[in-house]
């Protein structure tokens, strides 16, 4: 017991100056129990009183030898065995940044609520980071997903508007062909329509003809030349001028006139003659 106080106490009087101030003392206490960190900040100034018997200000090494039965004492739960090594270069904790010696770090760290709740910031870290990047998976499907309905309504709308189209080119074509068609259809049965006029107006002269009837005028409207003076009249207006023609010659035969007659499309005309026998 006498050595391993007296190896504490030279290891802890880092002035080498024969007793432990306060913050050497303070630094012996979170060696001696790191896991306690925060009870001996709460017990530092009673345990201090106590270890200082000749209030000096400074434990002496006797002191700390009389000392030192109630400082493993001080905390009951701490194992025995548990002091390690008392070598090597003091360590700062992560959490708390109080440092300590190597073998004493993990026990410290054990028990330290700043490196647990450095701990917990990690594994929160951690979490949120997890999250963070299945939720940037989901966006980058869900883009990837958007991508493609944009790139299929793109094709359908082409799809369509070609079917469109397509239907739009055989609607005109047939339209043009059913103009053509039609055209040709109105001008067939006009050529028709003209020649079956030309067909009965000339079946209508013919027979005219077998009737003995005059087919000298094919028109209401041509001129015809008076036989005495020369002129030219309508036929139906010629009678009327032969009757007082100044230059027509007595003949002892009474003309007579009977009234153009439309035959068809053929303007026909009947001149008779009587003597006076005949009355």
């Amino acid at each position: 017991k006498f050595e391993e106080a007296a190896d504490m106490f030279r290891h802890f009087d880092l002035n080498r100056d024969g007793a432990l101030d306060r913050d050497e003392f303070r630094r012996l206490l979170q060696q001696v129990f790191p896991e306690h960190c925060d009870e001996i900040d709460d017990i530092l100034d009673r345990e201090f009183e106590i270890a200082d018997a000749d209030k000096s200000g400074g434990v002496s090494f006797d002191e700390f030898c009389a000392y030192y039965e109630r400082l493993k004492g001080l905390f009951e739960d701490e194992e025995e065995g548990e002091e390690g090594s008392l070598e090597g270069d003091l360590v700062p904790c992560d959490g708390c940044k109080l440092t300590f010696l190597p073998s004493k770090l993990d026990a410290h760290r054990r028990g330290c609520p700043a490196v647990h709740a450095l701990e917990d910031a990690k594994r929160a870290t951690e979490e949120a980071e997890a999250k963070l990047a299945a939720a940037l998976a989901e966006l980058e499907r869900a883009k990837d997903e958007s991508a493609a309905a944009a790139q299929k309504a793109k094709e359908d709308e082409a799809a369509a508007k070609a079917a469109q189209d397509e239907e739009d080119a055989r609607r005109k074509a047939a339209e043009a062909e059913a103009k053509r068609k039609s055209k040709a259809d109105a001008e067939k049965a006009k050529r028709a329509a003209a020649e079956a006029a030309k067909a009965a107006a000339a079946k209508e002269a013919e027979d005219a003809r077998a009737l003995g009837l005059t087919d000298a005028f094919e028109t209401p409207s041509a001129f015809v030349p008076c036989p005495d003076c020369g002129r030219t009249f309508f036929p139906d207006r010629l009678p009327v001028h032969r009757r007082g023609c100044s230059k027509r010659k007595p003949s002892g035969v009474r003309a007579t006139n009977t009234d153009g007659a439309a035959v068809g499309s053929v303007y026909v005309t009947s001149v008779g003659s009587y003597s006076d026998k005949n009355f």
